[in-house]
Formats: structure tokens, C-alpha cells, sequence
């Protein structure tokens, strides 16, 4: 009888470190998944960026013609390196590229030449 209730209670603790093991290796699991998406992301964003300037450059197309250019290009870039493609997240970080691109050098071309006041 003593004997079972030891053997009950080693039985039990070796679940519970099983148990616990198993939760830490999960949730380590999980953290590198989403480093590796945020190393993927970031990646893509070091990608847009000098194919936005690159667009940017061309006077003789519109805005949606240059985004176009920047995505298929990225996509291109994304395809030789293997990389997993979302296009609407692509487009999604083109637009917030180029829409923060706007205000910052709208807000830093007002800051150079003149106040508010001076150009109302």
C-alpha cells in the first residue's frame, strides 16, 4: 500500500515536470515564430524602401503606376529569395511608407522655408 502511494506520487511529479517542459517549450516555439515574422517584415521594409525612391523618380507615372512598379518588383525580389508572399501586406507597407514620406517632408518643407503664419 505504501509502496503504490510512493509510486502514485513519483508518477504524478514527473507529469507535472513533463507538463511544465512541455508549456515552456511552446511558448519558446511561439516566441521564435514571431521573431521570425518580424525579421521577415522588417526585410521586406529594407526591401520597399529604395524601390519606393526608385519610383519616386519617375515623373512621367502616377502614384498608383509606381506603387504597381514597387510591387511587382518586391514580389520579383521576395520570389528569388524563397520568402512567403502577402501582397496586401505589401501594399499596406508601401502606402504607410509613402503616406509617412508625405508628412514628413511636408512638415520639414515647412519647417525650412517659413511658419504657418507666413504662408497664410
Amino acid at each position: 500500500m505504501e509502496n503504490i502511494k510512493t509510486l502514485i506520487s513519483i508518477c504524478f511529479l514527473v507529469l507535472c515536470f513533463i507538463s511544465s517542459l512541455l508549456s515552456l517549450l511552446m511558448k519558446n516555439i511561439s516566441n521564435i515564430k514571431k521573431k521570425n515574422n518580424l525579421e521577415n517584415i522588417l526585410n521586406i521594409f529594407n526591401e520597399i524602401i529604395p524601390l519606393i525612391e526608385e519610383a519616386e523618380a519617375f515623373i512621367d507615372y502616377d502614384g498608383e503606376e509606381k506603387k504597381e512598379y514597387v510591387i511587382s518588383r518586391i514580389i520579383k525580389i521576395l520570389n528569388n529569395k524563397g520568402e512567403k508572399i502577402d501582397t496586401d501586406m505589401i501594399e499596406s507597407m508601401i502606402e504607410t511608407l509613402v503616406s509617412f514620406s508625405k508628412e514628413v517632408n511636408y512638415s520639414e518643407n515647412i519647417d525650412d522655408d517659413k511658419s504657418l503664419e507666413e504662408l497664410f
